[in-house]
């Protein structure tokens, strides 16, 4: 019970930290169950959730990374 209430807070909290920073969010049926996909505001492709925080991290953390 409590880790379905977890991941669906840690769910929330990612969908409203993407969609802060313009990522667009959309759900397809894939092989019966949902897909959720975030759009990346600077390419225009579709990634998933996993994927779309990696970039996003990357990109917030760009700046600091240089020499």
């Amino acid at each position: 019970m409590l880790d379905t209430i977890q991941n669906s807070i840690v769910r929330q909290i990612k969908s409203l930290i993407l969609s802060c920073y313009g990522w667009k969010r959309r759900q397809q049926r894939r092989l019966g169950g949902l897909s959720v996909q975030w759009k990346d505001p600077h390419t225009g492709m579709w990634y998933l959730e996993t994927t779309a925080m990696r970039i996003l991290f990357a990109e917030l953390l760009a700046p600091y990374n240089q020499s």
